[in-house]
């Protein structure tokens, strides 16, 4: 059993450690060499976005939407 920082939730700290995994993996496949990792916790409703992805996510979209209505 954990003892959790007083104000941190099980998903912040499970994050944290996940980061420090993350790091260390790196350092063993890169021979030391760390890569930077960033992390943002999705709570249930919530949903992931990010700008970078919009226009693939906008094109998967359209093509989907045209198979459904038998055009693709």
């Amino acid at each position: 059993m954990r003892c959790l920082p007083k104000g941190r939730s099980q998903a912040e700290e499970l994050a944290s450690e996940l980061d420090r995994l993350m790091g260390d993996a790196s350092a063993v496949v890169l021979q030391g060499y760390r890569l930077p990792t960033d992390r943002q916790i999705i709570r249930p409703g919530e949903r992931y976005y990010d700008d970078r992805g919009e226009e693939m996510w906008n094109t998967v979209s359209e093509l989907l939407a045209k198979r459904e209505r038998g055009i693709a």
